[in-house]
């Protein structure tokens, strides 16, 4: 940068600011979702929405006044293996302000790939989803994610206000 003149300094210097933005504000993001441990895994949250395709909502129907709500879960910086979801799913709940608790409806991982016309699901997994029902008066905002851990008695609450919501019409009527 020596030989460069004032305004070509400038214009490498701003190209730079704009790489580093780019490259570091996704990061940041994620970092404030909220991160949990889990089993020998560490889980960060990073949906919880209603919203959800037709598909869904026939795998998992819900009856008149209340709504199907989906969580993403993600390993931080690691792999999940599907036999702990599959297994260990059950240790998550959802609670309302009420102290009403909502179990695990369903689940689903994101690693699935076809080959030789099936479908096969991946050993270990990026992340993936738990389904709960819950009553439609229940705004998305006053639910928190109740963990157990392996000591009896004690789960982890995890608190939602900061996970992005995707809001069915429903609940932004709210």
């Amino acid at each position: 940068m020596k030989n460069m003149n004032g305004f070509t300094k400038r214009l490498v210097c701003a190209l730079l600011s704009v790489l580093l933005c780019v490259a570091v504000l996704p990061s940041m993001a994620k970092a404030t979702l909220p991160m949990f441990p889990w089993l020998d895994y560490t889980l960060r949250v990073t949906l919880c929405t209603d919203d959800l395709d037709d598909i869904t909502k026939r795998n998992f129907p819900v009856n008149t006044g209340e709504r199907l709500v989906r969580v993403v879960f993600e390993g931080v910086y690691m792999e999940i293996n599907n036999d702990d979801i599959d297994k260990h799913c059950e240790m998550f709940a959802l609670r309302d302000e009420a102290r009403n608790e909502y179990g695990v409806r369903g689940s689903a991982v994101h690693g699935i790939s076809l080959a030789d016309g099936k479908f096969n699901t991946n050993p270990m997994q990026e992340g993936f989803d738990l389904f709960y029902v819950i009553p439609i008066s229940v705004p998305l905002n006053d639910l928190a994610l109740l963990v157990e851990t392996d000591q009896p008695n004690e789960r982890i609450v995890v608190r939602m206000t900061d996970v992005p919501r995707e809001v069915s019409a429903a609940d932004s009527q709210q």
